[in-house]
């Protein structure tokens, strides 16, 4: 038979024909004519996984669409595949080449159940039709069985006949459920030389733009795939479970547990493997009609692949055979291979079907050789129509070379943009067939091009560094999720700036939530500017999105919601008509046992440090085999910026150093700063920031992070001028709380003034159980950073349950940076959140009604999983003080509840949401704490104080990172935490600019950089007698009392300080 699609004569010859055949001139190659078998195994959830169901119902079903199904032949006569004689209206063509007839009955029932999965009411595309072309000679002339294997020259027969009726039958896919396993499993790739018929076969069938979806085989192996699977223009397709089952059990091997998507234990694999699919427990229709059960074995997930070219070639019929294959495995679901690591895109034909018009580009032409060991080669993809820069990209590169350690492979974008996906790593035999950025790292990060020009010319360069062996690129495509414009971030921005959002994979996978409030009284557009980490502010991405008055707008996973970036991290700046907004974020992990992250405060972007306003610093740090401690700068000027970063130890000795350089409104992130040094385990260090350049501004952070659960605390570094005042720490913990969590405080003062310092620390009780020792004197060296490890029961003896806030009071003027841990130590590791030190004279004013000030990034749940939010506050100037907290929707503005809460003189107060709102689920909701209007005799307020430097009042304090995220509220917070973990999240409460008459108040700028914390002073005049709830030990009590309580030398007027503070608590079951 003479094959003219390929130019093969198969036949019969004695072995001197064969010698005389091979010296001829004009033929290349002789090869045995070899058998293949059919893949199937003994013993519909598959549709559902790979949701051919969902693109059916949405109107895909494979119409106009022609598959060529080479097996046993087709039952034609069943009502499934058309009924009657042949052809019919679902079998509309075909032929017998192992019997050389016009009639491919099915001899065995396994190419009728092939095409039942293909084209059968319940297959993949139910409107497809088939060609059946019979490969299996039948073993009688009534065709009741088959001989178990086939001729090669019958397969390629088979497939010169589809690619001669292409058009005439509409064929876009050949499908081969069938193949010969190799003879062991050593390493072996593609197999184009040691199976010269097929290929060539195969190559015309894709040159003709028909995909050949070949079977990996059910040999058990590894590193391998049977033949023709293993020829590198072949489709090849692997098997996974659609079912859950506590163990399946087959001829030659037994998985147990089975669940969806594990690879099955007899499916053949290898980096060139194309595809995975469902290839067990299908049910199809058989010969004669009857229902076939439990159908399996890559035969099984082979006709899966060839009906989802059917659907993508329905939506995309100007794709190439490869093409499609490209849409396919980029939208494809990667699923790992626990035998051997290797991972493959799983179908997902809806994704497929519904990837957008313009996103997808493709190499087209025959395969670029690859010059052996000098030069390079090149394909290219292009992308058009699309609107905005690159959000996410994908690239599939597929290399037909046995050694992928001899090559590097580039990308670069229409831009001149450009990175290496491959750097001579792999192993041989394991070829390039990689989807980077789904299935595969590439050697340099693909963010490289997020913000950058989508539309264009891309090109993958491919270089051959040793001599020895000969490669083609065989497929190259880049698929793109567009994300939004490309601007410049405006000159003079006065805004806020989030320094640190992600959706990133570290320790952990972190994602970022973002909260923005609006309180004006009308609404608000803001604009949105991402600058990914390694870029400047000139390419910053833009979202923009208004906020209605009063509300709090809910931006979760933000990098992805907003800018549509899979993986990135950077820095977010906002930007209103006015700077009178809240902004803040979370960034966290997620985990069976809950959440875990960090509280990222926004900062006023006018703020920072400079130039000549010495050094800020961030303490309390430590690198071991469970914590590391990453450092980083956000320029907010839009300048470029030099920074000088030192690490210290406790003694102030000078670790380590390091200077680097960011672009304008660029995020500086070093991970593991003391490996990155080269340092040891090293406790109790702080880290120092100080610009060395004349030109930008910076918010400098350093991030403590827990690698056992991905717990991380972010603390900004303060700039602290010297002063005398007293420091306050909200709240300190040593009690037990709920699910065996036992709640811990360490203690952090580092004083980095020039001279000694004398610090007497004491406590602002709320709870105390035993008898606390006296407040204790501490003498602090220029440079020392005091270390109080569980502060509450070591310095003061306390035992559980005792909960207090700390006020540590210098001798006389003093540079000191405060900071607290409060954590749980559960789940192999901790997870908790950071409370700064406020200084007692930075305050705002909220008395009298003429203060107001928000915590927000708040939820509550019901269930026994979820969140929970804490508030409460520290009195501080020693007079009793009456708070209103009402609690509002984000999405409506609407309040849902209020009280009043009473707090005595120098003692601390907190409770939940549910003291409020009760105990049902309220989701983005947020707090605002103020005195009641109360009148004294003169009718005039004291002691109010405006502070315009920070008209904006957002939070601007240190992050408390715990499990939600911490919040750092002054003068108020309100801390959210998830109740699975029971870990705090503290939540800042600030103003944000505006109160009666547009003033902010609870913010406070230190030496040029944004501080911390905030606290509110407030004055206001008590009635003769009014009744009040109010705290002792831990029972509520209504009381009336008597105004003399409160009198002082001026009258009835009564001076007060409020710290404001917030917990999330976790539920008891977590």
């Amino acid at each position: 038979h003479f094959a003219e699609s390929f130019s093969i004569l198969s036949g019969t010859a004695t072995r001197d024909g064969v010698v005389r055949l091979a010296n001829r001139p004009d033929v290349a190659w002789v090869a045995l004519d070899e058998t293949r078998r059919r893949f199937q195994t003994s013993p519909q959830a598959s549709q559902t996984l790979i949701r051919s169901d969902a693109a059916n119902a949405a109107g895909v079903t494979g119409v106009g669409q022609t598959v060529a199904v080479l097996d046993t032949g087709v039952d034609y006569s069943v009502s499934a595949l058309g009924g009657g004689g042949f052809p019919n209206s679902k079998v509309i063509g075909g032929m017998d080449t192992a019997d050389e007839d016009n009639d491919p009955m099915d001899c065995d029932g396994h190419g009728t159940s092939v095409s039942g999965i293909i084209a059968g009411p319940n297959g993949v595309a139910p409107d497809a039709k088939i060609v059946a072309v019979k490969v299996f000679s039948s073993t009688d002339t009534t065709n009741s069985t088959c001989k178990d294997t086939a001729f090669v020259s019958d397969i390629i027969q088979g497939i010169n006949f589809a690619i001669t009726h292409k058009s005439e039958l509409h064929i876009v896919a050949i499908n081969m459920s069938l193949g010969a396993e190799p003879d062991d499993d050593t390493p072996a790739g593609y197999c184009d030389t040691s199976e010269p018929a097929e290929a060539a076969a195969i190559d015309s069938a894709v040159a003709a733009d028909i995909a050949v979806v070949v079977a990996a085989g059910n040999g058990l192996f590894t590193h391998s795939l049977a033949a023709p699977g293993c020829i590198s223009s072949a489709i090849s397709v692997g098997a996974v479970y659609s079912i859950s089952s506590p163990a399946v059990r087959w001829s030659d091997c037994t998985d147990q547990p089975v669940t969806p998507d594990l690879v099955t234990c007899f499916s053949d694999s290898n980096t060139n493997l194309s595809l995975l699919g469902p290839g067990a427990f299908w049910t199809t229709v058989g010969k004669g009609g009857r229902t076939v059960v439990g159908f399996g074995g890559t035969s099984a997930s082979t006709p899966a692949a060839s009906g989802a070219i059917a659907l993508v070639r329905q939506v995309r019929p100007d794709l190439t055979a490869f093409g499609t294959l490209g849409v396919l495995r980029s939208t494809g679901v990667p699923v790992t291979d626990p035998r051997n690591g290797i991972v493959t895109p799983r179908l997902d034909t809806l994704a497929a079907v519904q990837l957008p018009f313009g996103r997808f580009g493709g190499f087209v032409g025959t395969p670029v050789a690859v010059p052996d060991g000098t030069g390079s080669s090149s394909a290219t993809a292009t992308i058009s129509g699309l609107s905005g820069s690159v959000a996410s990209l994908q690239v599939w590169v597929e290399i037909d070379h046995p050694d992928p350690r001899e090559l590097r492979v580039r990308l670069t974008g229409p831009d001149g943009t450009s990175i290496l996906l491959h750097d001579r790593d792999g192993a041989p035999q394991q070829p390039i067939n990689a989807v980077y950025g789904r299935t595969d790292v590439p050697a340099q990060p693909l963010s490289t091009f997020q913000g950058r020009q989508a539309n264009g010319t891309w090109t993958l360069t491919v270089e051959d560094q040793v001599a020895g062996n000969t490669g083609r690129i065989r497929a190259f495509s880049v698929t793109i999720v567009p994300g939004q414009p490309v601007v410049p971030i405006p000159a003079q921005t006065d805004g806020s700036v989030l320094p640190v959002v992600g959706r990133v994979q570290g320790t952990k996978f972190f994602l970022s939530d973002v909260r923005l409030y609006n309180p004006t009284a009308a609404s608000k557009s803001f604009s949105l500017y991402y600058v990914p980490v390694g870029q400047s502010g000139a390419t910053a991405v833009r979202a923009s999105r208004t906020v209605g008055a009063g509300q709090v707008l809910a931006l979760n996973d933000i990098i992805f919601s907003e800018f549509g970036f899979d993986s990135s991290i950077g820095e977010v700046t906002i930007a209103a008509s006015d700077p009178a907004f809240i902004a803040t974020s979370r960034a966290y992990t997620q985990s069976a046992n809950g959440t875990f992250g960090q509280f990222v405060p926004g900062f006023r972007s006018t703020t920072g440090l400079s130039f000549g306003q010495g050094r800020a610093t961030a303490n309390g740090f430590r690198k071991d085999s469970q914590f590391h401690t990453n450092v980083g700068f956000t320029e907010v000027s839009g300048a470029p910026v030099t920074v000088r970063i030192d690490l210290l130890n406790g003694n102030g000795t000078l670790l380590a150093s390091t200077t680097r350089d960011a672009a304008a409104n660029q995020t500086l992130l070093i991970t593991d700063i003391i490996g990155d040094r080269g340092l040891g385990a090293t406790s109790n260090f702080r880290v120092d920031f100080t610009v060395t350049s004349l030109t930008g501004r910076v918010v400098p952070f350093a991030i403590l992070i827990d690698d056992a659960t991905g717990d991380g605390l972010f603390e900004p570094a303060g700039n602290p001028a010297p002063s005398s005042s007293d420091v306050i720490v909200t709240q300190a913990s040593y009690a037990r709380g709920n699910n065996d969590t036992f709640f811990k405080t360490n203690l952090y003062v580092t004083n980095v003034g020039a001279s000694p310092a004398t610090l007497a620390v004491s406590l602002i009780p709320r709870l105390l159980t035993g008898t606390p020792a006296p407040p204790a004197v501490i003498p602090l060296g220029p440079g020392q950073t005091l270390e109080k490890l569980d502060v509450l029961n070591t310095q003061f003896g306390l035992q559980d349950p005792s909960a207090a806030g700390l006020r540590i009071h210098p001798a006389s003027p003093a540079q000191l940076v405060v900071s607290t841990r409060t954590f749980v130590e559960k789940f192999g590791g901790t997870f908790g959140f950071f409370i700064p030190g406020l200084s007692a004279s930075s305050s705002g004013v909220i008395g009298l009604g003429t203060g107001r000030v928000t915590a927000i990034q708040l939820d509550q749940s019901s269930a026994a999983t979820g969140s929970r939010s804490n508030f409460g506050m520290a009195e501080i100037g020693g007079a009793d003080v009456l708070v209103h907290v009402t609690a509002k929707s984000g999405d409506t503005g609407a309040a849902l509840g209020a009280k009043s809460y009473f707090v005595p003189a120098n003692t601390s107060f907190q409770t939940s949401v549910t003291d409020i709102l009760g105990s049902g689920a309220v989701t983005n909701i947020y707090l605002q704490f103020e005195n009641p209007r109360v009148r004294s005799r003169r009718g005039q307020h004291v002691g109010r104080r405006d502070l315009h430097s920070r008209r904006e009042g957002a939070v601007v304090g240190p992050v408390i990172p715990r499990s939600e995220g911490t919040r750092n509220l002054a003068p108020t917070d309100a801390i959210e935490r998830p109740r699975r973990t029971a870990a705090f999240s503290l939540f800042p409460a600030g103003s944000p600019g505006y109160f009666d008459d547009v003033r902010e108040i609870g913010s406070s700028a230190l030496s040029g950089i944004s501080h911390p914390s905030r606290r509110a002073v407030s004055r206001f005049s008590v009635p003769s007698r009014f009744k009040v709830p109010f705290w002792t030990s831990n029972r509520l009590y209504e009381s009336g009392i008597d105004s003399k309580i409160f009198r002082s030398p001026i009258g009835r007027k009564s001076t007060f300080s409020v710290i404001g503070f917030g917990f999330l608590m976790a539920d008891l079951s977590a």
